[in-house]
C-alpha cells in the first residue's frame, strides 16, 4: 500500500508496535508478581536495546540522516574530527557518532543510546521504589506511565536530546533526594549540554533554582551566586542567541505557514502534561510534606511553565514534555506511596484508575498515530 507515492509499511509497523507493547506488557506483569524489580528493569532495558539495534529507520527519520553523517565522519582522520569538534555546537555528539561509526556497526548507536537512556531512567525508578518501599503493582504503573508516552522512537532515532535529558534527570534526582551537591554533578551537566543545546535551558533552570529557591533557609554566599550567574551569562552568550532564534523561527513557521501539524503527537503530549498537572495539584499537600518531593514539585512546576510557553512550537513542547515525564518519577512514587498507605480510600483508588486509563489512551495514540507508529524492525523491498 502506498500514500503519496511512498510505501506505508503497514505490516512492518504493525509488527513493531505489537512487539513494543508485548515486551512492555511482559515487563509490567513481571514487576507486579516479582520482588526483583531491579533485575526485571535491567532485563527490560536490555530488551529495548536489542530492539533498537534492529530498528529500521525510514528515510525521513533522524537516525537515517545520522547514519549518513557517521559514514561521512569515519572517513576523516581523528585530528580533523577534533577540528570539527572545536567549531561544533554539540562536539560530544560528533565524537559519539565517530567512535561508534569506527566499529562499522552503525546500529550500535541506537542500541547503546537506548541502554544508557533507560539505564538512567530505570535507575531512578529502582531508587524511588526502594526509598518508598513501593509494591510491584505501583512500580508497574509508574513504568507504564513512563513508557506509554512513546518517546522510544525519539531515544533511538533522535539520539542526542533524549540522551542529554536522561543524564540531567538522574542528576536532579541525586541532588534533591540523595543530597548530592550540584557542583559535583556539574561535569555531567556539561556533557549533557555538549550533546544537545536543548539541555542548556534545563540546566540554566536548574542553576537558577539552586541559587534562588533550593535550600532557601540556608544563606548563599555572594561568591556562589555571582559564580552561578556568570555561568548562566556565559551560556547565554555562547548559545542563547542561536537557540532563541531557532525556536523563534520554528514557532513562526508553525504559526504562519500552511504546513502539516503533528496533531496526534501534540494531543498525546497535551494529555500527558494535563495528567501530570492534575496529579501534582491533587496531591499538592502530600508532595509538600517532604523536603525532597517539595523541591522536585517546584522544579517541575517551573519546567511546566516553560513547556507551556512553547506549546505551539511542536518540537520544543514535545521534547520538554519528555524531560518532565522523567522528572516526575519521584513525584509519582510519593503519590503511590500515599495511595498504598491509604488504599481503602475511594480517592486513592480513583487516582490509580485515572493514571492507568490515561496511560493506556496515550499509549494507544502513540502506537496508532504517534511516534511509535513508525517503529519497524524489518522492511520488505
Amino acid at each position: 500500500m502506498t500514500e503519496g507515492g511512498h510505501r506505508m509499511y503497514i505490516l512492518e509497523r504493525l509488527v513493531g508496535v505489537v512487539l513494543y507493547c508485548l515486551v512492555l506488557l511482559i515487563c509490567l506483569v513481571a514487576l507486579s508478581v516479582s520482588k526483583k524489580s531491579k533485575v526485571i528493569l535491567f532485563i527490560y532495558s536490555m530488551a529495548l536495546s536489542v530492539m533498537a539495534y534492529f530498528y529500521v529507520p525510514s528515510k525521513s527519520a533522524d537516525l537515517y540522516r545520522i547514519f549518513g553523517m557517521m559514514e561521512y565522519y569515519v572517513s576523516f582522520p581523528f585530528n580533523e574530527i577534533l577540528d570539527l569538534m572545536s567549531t561544533s555546537e554539540t562536539p560530544l555528539a560528533l565524537l559519539y557518532y565517530y567512535f561508534i561509526g569506527k566499529t562499522g556497526l552503525l546500529n550500535l548507536l541506537p542500541a547503546l543510546t537506548a541502554l544508557i537512556y533507560y539505564g538512567n531512567i530505570f535507575s531512578v525508578i529502582s531508587k524511588v521504589q526502594e526509598k518508598y518501599k513501593l509494591n510491584g503493582y505501583s512500580t508497574a504503573i509508574i513504568v507504564l506511565f513512563v513508557m506509554s508516552f512513546g518517546q522510544y522512537i525519539q531515544v533511538i532515532s533522535g539520539i542526542r536530546t533524549m540522551l542529554a535529558f536522561s543524564i540531567i534527570a538522574k542528576c536532579v534526582y541525586q541532588e534533591f533526594f540523595e543530597q548530592k551537591p550540584l557542583i559535583f554533578n556539574f561535569w555531567k551537566y556539561i556533557i549533557a549540554m555538549l550533546f544537545h543545546q536543548a539541555a542548556i535551558v534545563v540546566v540554566v533552570t536548574r542553576i537558577l533554582y539552586e541559587l534562588f529557591l533550593f535550600n532557601t533557609g540556608k544563606s548563599r554566599s555572594t561568591t556562589v551566586k555571582v559564580g552561578g550567574i556568570l555561568i548562566i551569562v556565559f551560556l547565554g552568550i555562547r548559545y542563547g542567541n542561536r537557540l532563541f532564534n531557532t525556536v523563534l523561527l520554528s514557532a513562526t513557521h508553525y504559526l504562519t505557514s500552511n504546513v502539516y501539524f503533528f496533531f496526534w503527537e501534540f494531543l498525546l503530549t497535551f494529555i500527558h502534561i494535563i495528567l501530570i498537572i492534575i496529579l501534582m495539584h491533587r496531591y499538592k499537600k502530600v508532595l509538600k510534606s517532604e523536603s525532597s518531593t517539595f523541591h522536585i514539585y517546584r522544579y517541575v512546576s517551573l519546567m511546566l511553565i516553560i513547556d507551556l510557553i512553547f506549546m505551539f512550537e511542536y518540537n520544543t513542547f514535545q521534547r520538554f514534555a519528555v524531560m518532565i515525564s522523567m522528572l516526575v518519577i519521584p513525584i509519582l512514587s510519593k503519590i503511590f506511596k500515599h495511595i498504598q498507605d491509604n488504599n481503602t480510600m475511594r480517592f486513592s483508588r480513583n487516582t490509580t484508575t485515572i493514571v492507568i486509563i490515561f496511560s493506556i489512551i496515550i499509549l494507544a495514540i502513540a502506537c496508532l498515530r504517534g511516534n511509535l507508529s513508525a517503529l519497524k524492525f524489518f522492511q520488505f523491498i
